[in-house]
């Protein structure tokens, strides 16, 4: 892949797949409330970084940063299932042809009381 790479809420439990999406990209954009202190630990991949400590609560300081650097050629986003008017709008900023992936939930509400897998 070339061009720029989204990688919103993805320095927590999606730092693995953020990684991958860097290393595949010319440019990447890391929006996280903690995106200034963030690194990948490899100075070839943090060069290519663009760090936006903006917490995505604060949806229209979010899209007017983002609109600078869009349109994106691959998005990973972890953002809350309801804010339905945000994730359109992250859709709008996907290049023609780009992906667009969505992480819903995190493995801490797969977990029964006891550890076991669960789905309740």
């Amino acid at each position: 892949m070339t061009g720029t790479a989204l990688l919103l809420g993805t320095t927590g439990m999606l730092s693995a797949a953020a990684r991958h999406a860097a290393g595949l990209a010319e440019k990447s954009v890391i929006v996280s409330r903690n995106a200034g202190s963030f690194s990948f630990g490899d100075e070839v991949l943090d060069a290519k970084c663009i760090a936006l400590p903006i917490s995505y609560e604060d949806e229209p300081a979010l899209l007017a940063a983002l609109e600078e650097h869009a349109p994106f050629d691959l998005a990973l986003t972890w953002i809350r299932p309801r804010a339905e008017l945000l994730r359109a709008a992250l859709d709008a900023l996907v290049a023609p042809g780009g992906t667009l992936i969505e992480v819903m939930g995190s493995r801490s509400i797969l977990a029964g009381k006891n550890g076991e897998p669960s789905i309740a």
